[in-house]
């Protein structure tokens, strides 16, 4: 798809949301176009979440920005469904499976559907392991998605590394207990969510599944 032709859609299409990196537009009722931000508004978009040390490191260092694409145009090539059987067009503009947000979902869903979807998200994540890569910022609450035949996708893949001691360093930090995701669970359900994740992502089990695949 031609950039051209992208803008023509752009502008004929209702924008359903964004991110760091990206604008989203509606392309049907099961796929959504993802459309690269300009860098000023990447930064922005630091400024407005609070993030000033990643602003400033940007600042300095502007191909951060590029080189995280095109790590991520790797990844549907390694395992398309994982990540919403994402298409590549020009520069970083994609195509992928339409999703709810596992924070939206956790709105609108009972606490035993959406202990489901924890074990779906567990599950997702030794998949990647198995194949050599890893979220870093453990965000599953925004970057991962229930499509609409209940699977779970790492729908936004631009913060991933393919080192094992740079996964294993995150999983040490533990993210998923940042408070800003722990205010969006309540009660047995929070401490339902740390009692798996804790157990769930360990070093022993990246150790157990890093590239493992087709093994």
């Amino acid at each position: 798809m031609r950039i051209g032709c992208i803008i023509n859609l752009m502008n004929s299409m209702k924008k359903i949301g964004e991110g760091l990196y990206y604008d989203v537009y509606e392309l049907s009722s099961t796929r959504v176009l993802k459309v690269e931000k300009p860098y000023w508004r990447k930064q922005l978009t630091y400024l407005k979440w609070g993030m000033l040390r990643y602003f400033f490191r940007n600042l300095i260092h502007p191909g951060i920005f590029k080189s995280s694409l095109e790590d991520s145009k790797r990844l549907p090539v390694i395992g398309g469904e994982l990540f919403g059987n994402t298409i590549f067009h020009d520069h970083f503009t994609c195509e992928q499976d339409k999703v709810q947000t596992i924070e939206a979902y956790f709105r609108t869903h009972s606490d035993e559907e959406k202990k489901v979807i924890i074990e779906k998200y567990i599950q997702l994540t030794y998949m990647l392991w198995e194949r050599g890569f890893s979220d870093v910022v453990f965000n599953y609450l925004r970057n991962n998605g229930v499509t609409e035949d209940g699977r779970v996708i790492l729908c936004d893949f631009n913060e991933v590394t393919f080192s094992k001691e740079e996964t294993i360093r995150a999983v040490q930090r533990k993210p998923w207990l940042k408070p800003w995701m722990l205010r969006l669970l309540f009660g047995s359900f929070e401490r339902h969510v740390k009692k798996r994740l804790h157990a769930a992502f360990t070093i022993a089990h990246i150790e157990k599944y890093w590239n493992t695949h087709g093994n």
